[in-house]
């Protein structure tokens, strides 16, 4: 009975949040059917019907196209995306060469060599003159 309530009271909390920042989304450039959550959109930015905005920021003259999804996402200016992409929502390793699995899952695939010269191992002799 708990995790109904909670649910119930997310799902309120949500509603009234699209509500509050309604008004402000009719004097913008976005899309009425377009759902921002504690997001920054700058007054030239565009995002188009049923796009779910959520805790990121949109730069300038950036538009966004309809039905996608962005999470937690910082987008620069003159940026267009297509629609139906979905940006963010999951978790992975920013710190390395690529967010790719092959790099962060190593369990999962064949330990190899890299042998493109911006995977290489800068060693000391490497440094000749």
């Amino acid at each position: 009975m708990m995790a109904v309530q909670s649910r119930l009271t997310r799902r309120v909390r949500s509603l009234l949040k699209i509500a509050i920042s309604y008004p402000k989304q009719l004097l913008s450039k976005s899309s009425a059917s377009a759902v921002i959550i504690d997001s920054a959109v700058d007054s030239t930015a565009a995002l188009d019907a049923r796009v779910r905005f959520y805790r990121s920021a949109l730069g300038r003259y950036s538009y966004i196209g309809r039905g996608s999804f962005v999470e937690s996402a910082q987008i620069g200016a003159f940026c267009s995306i297509a629609g139906r992409c979905f940006i963010g929502g999951a978790s992975h390793p920013m710190d390395g060469a690529s967010t790719s699995p092959v790099f962060h899952e190593g369990g999962q695939y064949p330990q190899k060599e890299l042998r493109h010269p911006f995977f290489r191992a800068v060693r000391e002799d490497d440094h000749r003159q």
